[in-house]
């Protein structure tokens, strides 16, 4: 029973699985990821015949999967400009739909919202951050990131900025 509002943030251990210093505990964290993920999947899965292809006439949800496509992808190709727009789009497209199921999941009464903790938040954005940089980084090599500069004098200013810090730092 619940008895403050603030008790549907809290972390509780479901399951206890402990292997020496490894830690596996299923918690009700783990439990929504695994319902949202599993919700992702049978949507997409429901609206697919027999062959796993979509009906050439669609029905509502199929209407709504193929509108929530579109904007996504329209979004990314504005963004990307270029041919490199289809190649990211999976993953845009992917993190959209995901998110959007575990704050779907959180609007129902005394369900557990997984993006309320910062954690979580923090740790999804930070992977996507790193994950991104090294595609980044692989595809331009160092010359990605000359691209937030504009002109030839930001360079120098970036050099006198950076020089700087150091100085600040240690002296």
């Amino acid at each position: 029973m619940i008895f403050s509002p603030l008790e549907q943030f809290q972390i509780l251990p479901l399951y206890v699985l402990e292997f020496g210093f490894i830690d596996l505990t299923i918690t009700n964290v783990t439990v929504i990821l695994g319902l949202s993920f599993f919700f992702t999947s049978l949507i997409v899965s429901s609206l697919l015949k027999k062959d796993k292809t979509f009906y050439m006439i669609p029905g509502r949800f199929q209407i709504v999967l193929e509108l929530l496509y579109t904007t996504i992808l329209a979004m990314v190709v504005d963004n990307i400009r270029g041919k490199e727009a289809q190649n990211y789009f999976p993953l845009v497209f992917a993190v959209f739909v995901f998110i959007l199921t575990l704050n779907l999941i959180g609007l129902v009464p005394y369900s557990f919202t997984v993006t309320s903790h910062l954690i979580v938040t923090f740790n999804m954005a930070l992977s996507l951050f790193i994950g991104i940089n090294i595609i980044c980084v692989k595809k331009h090599g160092m010359n990605f990131f000359f691209t937030f500069f504009t002109g030839w004098y930001e360079y120098r200013i970036c050099i006198f900025i950076s020089t700087n810090r150091i100085r600040f730092i240690f002296f």
